[in-house]
């Protein structure tokens, strides 16, 4: 495949489609005033019979004619852009699917999402463990203020003192002025020194609060890290009850909770990476991992083979995406149609810089997006069935 070539023509019908859509979107724009124009020369004509005003009545009429005849020509004109839109669109899904039907091209960009869902896994477990972590600790210090009162207006004390602070440093900002050689002024000095003297006290009665919360940790061996109270910076609290004391025990509640869904969230995505990795070809995996020990990501239940081997064609073709579509829908029976002969896939060397172009990051792009939601759907369907066979247990 001349995939410079092929680069080229997909690259100006991208643009084709672009002017196109540009297109489409003014003539569209174009006909909503004019059809606005007509109900309002409409409208004048309604209200000069009326009022027998045979002048208003025949120019709004006029007008209307004209206008009338340009919608038309706009209408006729955006059915062009349509179909121009379709044609060009039809044409660029026609181009990716040459890369997708090369046997040496596809196993290259299997193998490159093998090596992204990999790494976007690894990526998201720590991420999974991070907001685990975070949901954790706010939910230990939420329990560990509740129970001791002192240690809440400790807590009060950090939350105040870091809202003071923060307000005071961007204050301080505002006030400042740029001066030449890099240095800095500040418009009105004197508020400067007090906000300065502010953010200094406020940082003593935070350290304060924050080093009696951690003696009380440390002393009574309470299981939970120390930065744990980090989380009561910066956290926003509204004031309650007649005193107007800060509720951080909801503020904390909120917090776990926002972690919380930050974590479901991850770690769906993570499960659609891992599902996406799982079906991806055996070739495709193998060469990616290729002279290299790698941790996978955790797999789900396997799909269990054909009963039937019908040779190297068909252990290559099981595999592959369809493969095991098809193994899952004739497993179990004695017979199996005679495997396709099918020609193992072998690496290029001529793709190795094949992602400079538009039409492989595209084509990858789009396999991607396919990819997960087509994991996304086995997730789900995964857990229906997981759902049904628990009810009937109960």
């Amino acid at each position: 495949m001349e995939l410079e070539s092929l680069n080229n023509e997909y690259v100006a019908l991208k643009k084709l489609l672009q002017n196109a859509r540009a297109n489409e979107q003014k003539l569209a724009k174009e006909l909503q005033a004019l059809e606005q124009d007509k109900a309002l020369y409409e409208s004048t004509m309604t209200v000069a019979k009326r009022d027998g005003n045979k002048s208003v009545y025949d120019a709004a009429k006029k007008n209307l004619e004209t206008t009338t005849k340009e919608i038309a020509r706009v209408k006729a004109e955006a059915e062009i852009e349509k179909q121009s839109v379709e044609n060009f669109r039809t044409q660029i899904t026609s181009k990716l699917e040459q890369v997708k039907n090369d046997p040496s091209l596809s196993l290259h960009l299997d193998k490159s999402l093998a090596v992204k869902y990999q790494r976007q896994a690894n990526q998201l477990q720590k991420k999974r463990d991070e907001f685990d972590k975070k949901k954790n600790n706010v939910a230990s210090l939420s329990l560990l203020l509740n129970n001791h009162q002192s240690l809440m207006n400790n807590a009060r004390g950090i939350v105040a003192a870091s809202s003071e602070i923060s307000k005071s440093k961007q204050e301080l900002e505002s006030l400042k002025l740029t001066v030449p050689g890099g240095a800095y002024t500040y418009k009105d000095p004197a508020r400067a020194a007090q906000l300065e003297q502010t953010i200094k006290d406020a940082t003593a009665k935070l350290n304060t609060n924050k080093k009696a919360i951690k003696s009380y940790i440390k002393k009574h061996k309470i299981s939970m890290p120390e930065n744990a109270i980090d989380e009561l910076e910066g956290l926003e609290c509204k004031r309650v009850g007649k005193n107007q004391q800060l509720d951080v025990k909801s503020a904390l509640d909120a917090k776990k909770k926002e972690y919380g869904r930050e974590y479901d969230k991850t770690v769906r995505k993570l499960q659609k990476y891992q599902e996406a990795y799982k079906d991806l070809p055996e070739d495709a995996k193998q060469a990616a991992n290729k002279g290299k020990t790698v941790t996978t990501p955790t797999p789900g239940p396997q799909t269990p083979e054909p009963t039937n081997v019908l040779g190297k064609a068909w252990n290559w073709l099981a595999n592959t995406r369809f493969g095991k579509w098809f193994g899952r829908k004739w497993n179990g029976q004695e017979a199996l149609p005679e495997a396709p002969k099918i020609e193992p896939r072998v690496e290029s060397a001529d793709f190795r810089d094949s992602l400079k172009y538009d039409i492989i990051r595209d084509s990858r792009g789009r396999q991607e997006r396919d990819d997960l939601k087509r994991a996304g759907q086995n997730i789900d369907a995964q857990r229906q069935n997981n759902e049904h066979e628990d009810n009937d247990r109960d």
